[in-house]
């Protein structure tokens, strides 16, 4: 008996030092000052507030199995009644009585944490205006959502001139913009950003003309570089970095392309130019029809506004423009990487809040199906509204499969009419399984899966007979370890962002870096290691 109680005992103190480490990781940070969080809610946030100088957080409710959360927002005020005030002890007690509630918003990877310091509040008095406790962003998981999420998707699949941009989520990030670390240099931002003197377009055809890497062409290689460029108050261009590790060659070609073009405006601050920072994703392909395309920002240029010699916009370069949202979509990124000479089953999940990729998925397969050999397309809805309890691993249901590209947005329609999943954990080895039964003509199969979704079926895995390469969807941060267990166990590729990683070659104990998140792999998965610090 007493050896029992001295193992429960060890693993709460296993589990209190767990929680205590990931609450003092969230205190270590820098907060974000801002002057005041306007909160409202949605059906994309739940409020769990306190009050000024008070650690209770009020009654909530959150389902750890329904509900997919993407970030939870921390929020206090930086005024102090007292000079003898302790915020970071009212800090403390306010996480800790949270994790005691809710531990899963402490021990999930794939929850993003920020904390923010409200700077407006100047008399304890009008304390209380100020929001203070913890908002929690997650998908929306209510009918009425649902609802209008699948209207919007039939929408775009019977009309392919409509777009699908990724929805607005987060209430709070956007106020943000502007607002600093309190480590951070208060600088003003630029009143005007800086911007390529001859204009965007002009930009896209010096890119178009000088941007030709060598083996570019005979890799068939189609990727976005996402790039850091420094200009400063001349309109010079200075530093090139590079968000990623790319080939060697193709750094190469777009640092010496960067460094010889025309000059740009500066940006002005105060009516005089300064030096500043260009985030630009320039596409490299050996596609001369896309090769050259850019993003700045994250945001796609206007060419509407610039004039051209010839004063025309070629049909491909209109269709390219006219699907911003799909072109900086993660999934349509990730399609230009396949292989172009494999026959792959598409197997695609299409529950709830996948609408942006289901869209930017049939934009890319309608624009590129006669270079592709796709033998088939399964998409898989966990269980066509089955109620947890009688899902079954094998047994799940909900695909539905075609082999015509003219079919694919019919069945689409029939798989997400059918049922939304109704919860976290899918079955996607049985929807691969389904293809490779079903598509015997298939070499390799195409898993385009959610982040946010646990494979609950992964014991399955050993039944997988063919490579799987996972393209992996709404990955901000980290990626759930399952999908690289996946890949490695079957040969496949990871595809992330528009990046193929092979995981062939890694032996027990070797570690893979992705979105500055180490993996160690251990023979048989693969664990989080670190979380590398952020610049």
């Amino acid at each position: 008996m007493k050896l029992t109680l001295l193992f429960v005992a060890l693993l709460c103190g296993l589990f209190s030092i767990s929680q205590t480490n990931s609450i003092s990781e969230i205190l270590s940070q820098d907060p974000i000052r801002t002057e005041k969080i306007k909160v409202e809610n949605s059906s994309s946030t739940k409020l769990i507030p306190s009050k000024f100088s008070n650690d209770v957080l009020a009654q909530s409710f959150l389902d750890p199995d329904n509900l997919s959360v993407i970030k939870v927002y921390y929020i206090y005020t930086a005024y102090k009644r007292s000079a003898t005030f302790d915020q970071k002890q009212l800090d403390l007690k306010r996480l800790t009585n949270l994790s005691k509630r809710f531990p899963f918003l402490f021990n999930d990877p794939m929850i993003e944490w920020e904390v923010i310091e409200q700077t407006g509040c100047t008399d304890y008095t009008v304390g209380d205006d100020f929001y203070h406790g913890f908002i929690i962003v997650h998908r929306p998981n209510d009918e009425a959502s649902r609802k209008k999420e699948i209207e919007r998707l039939l929408e775009v699949l019977n009309d392919p001139s409509k777009d699908f941009p990724e929805p607005q989520l987060d209430p709070v990030s956007p106020q943000l913009e502007g607002s600093i670390s309190t480590d951070t240099p208060v600088n003003k931002k630029p009143d005007a950003p800086a911007t390529y003197t001859d204009g965007d377009y002009a930009l896209y055809q010096y890119f178009q003309r000088e941007l030709h890497p060598k083996s570019i062409g005979e890799k068939r290689e189609d990727l976005w570089v996402e790039t850091d460029l420094a200009i400063d108050r001349f309109g010079r261009v200075g530093n090139i970095s590079y968000d990623k590790d790319y080939p060697v060659y193709i750094t190469d070609e777009i640092s010496e392309t960067l460094q010889t073009m025309g000059p740009w405006s500066p940006a002005q601050l105060g009516g005089s130019p300064v030096a500043s920072n260009v985030k630009l994703s320039i596409r490299v392909s050996y596609s001369g029809a896309v090769n050259g395309m850019f993003t700045r920002d994250g945001n796609k240029p206007n060419f509407i506004s610039d004039t051209n010699s010839t004063g025309l916009i070629s049909r491909e370069e209109t269709e390219e423009r006219e699907s911003s949202a799909a072109l900086s979509n993660t999934v349509y990124r990730g399609l230009n990487v396949l292989e172009k000479d494999t026959r792959y089953a598409l197997v695609m999940d299409v529950t709830g809040s996948m609408a942006p990729n289901i869209a930017a998925m049939k934009r890319w397969i309608e624009k590129n199906a006669s270079n592709m050999d796709f033998t088939s397309f399964s998409f898989y809805n966990d269980g066509d509204g089955k109620p947890t309890s009688q899902k079954k691993k094998g047994e799940t249901g909900g695909i539905y499969m075609t082999t015509s590209v003219d079919e694919i947005g019919q069945v689409i329609e029939k798989a997400v009419l059918a049922g939304s999943g109704g919860e976290i954990s899918e079955a996607d080895i049985e929807a691969l399984l389904y293809a490779i039964e079903n598509d015997p003509d298939c070499e390799e199969l195409l898993l385009i899966g959610d982040n946010y979704s646990d494979i609950r079926d992964l014991s399955l895995l050993k039944n997988v007979s063919k490579k799987v390469n996972v393209l992996l969807c709404a990955a901000p941060t980290s990626v759930r370890t399952e999908y690289l267990t996946l890949v490695k166990s079957t040969g496949g590729v990871f595809i992330l962002n528009g990046v193929a990683y092979s995981l062939d070659k890694l032996q027990k104990g070797d570690r893979i870096t992705l979105q500055s998140h180490v993996y160690l792999f251990n023979g048989t998965d693969f664990k989080l290691k670190e979380v590398l610090p952020k610049g």
